[in-house]
């Protein structure tokens, strides 16, 4: 589990023209404000979630893209919870 929390914490947000940037923003803000609620819903549902699932601000001229931070969901809920179907 260490390896794999220590890969998640090494993914590289940015501008996806950047040939180093491992992952981009959400699409819109709509698409962001549908996705955060479910990171909440599923922590509540009982899934552990190390890393990420929050909201992440980056610096500069990507101040106000929707990120989110990587995530990395170990001890998944029960198929009939709703992050699951999600």
């Amino acid at each position: 589990m260490e390896k794999a929390l220590k890969r998640v914490e090494a993914i590289v947000q940015g501008d996806p023209l950047d040939p180093a940037t491992m992952i981009g923003a959400q699409a819109s803000s709509e698409q962001l404000e549908k996705i955060l609620p479910y990171m909440d819903i599923g922590k509540q549902e009982g899934a552990e979630v190390p890393i990420g699932g929050e909201r992440n601000v980056l610096p500069g001229d990507l101040a106000g893209g929707y990120y989110v931070v990587a995530i990395s969901i170990f001890a998944m809920p029960k198929i009939k919870h709703v992050v699951v179907r999600f």
